[in-house]
């Protein structure tokens, strides 16, 4: 192994980044966030909703904390995996009918998923986009 090969073991090179990212202004950090793609396309609004998901093996009842045009945060105790398909059905305050969509778990935290909206058509996104305008 190179002598520079040994100075970055896993553990060294996620501490590293760690203090480099510290070290960086606000702004700085967005813009690293935008390089490897992981900015968010919206912000998201806090918004407390209750939610019915389905996959494959399971149906339950969770709540959604947040919400933006792109996706949710889902409360959950549920076992999911980041990639995992969700058909979600909920109702916003107001709205005649509940709306159904289509989500994949982006990431998992310690307190439950984000899940990003797979919309059927420019419809469907416009229509959510509508909806979440309105909360805000």
């Amino acid at each position: 192994m190179e002598p520079m090969e040994k100075q970055f073991t896993a553990s060294g090179i996620t501490a590293r980044l760690f203090e480099a990212i510290s070290r960086m202004s606000e702004t700085q950090q967005k813009e690293l966030l935008l390089l490897v793609g992981e900015q968010r396309e919206y912000e998201r609004l806090p918004y407390l909703m209750q939610i019915t998901c389905q996959t494959d093996e399971v149906c339950f009842t969770d709540f959604i904390l947040d919400i933006s045009p792109g996706g949710i945060f889902l409360e959950t105790v549920q076992e999911l995996f980041v990639g995992q398909k969700l058909d979600m059905t909920f109702n916003f305050r107001g709205a005649k009918l509940p709306l159904r969509i289509s989500g994949s778990v982006a990431w998992i935290g310690k307190n439950g998923v984000g899940v990003r909206f797979m919309f059927d058509s420019q419809e469907q996104k416009q229509m959510m986009i509508d909806h979440v305008n309105k909360l805000g």
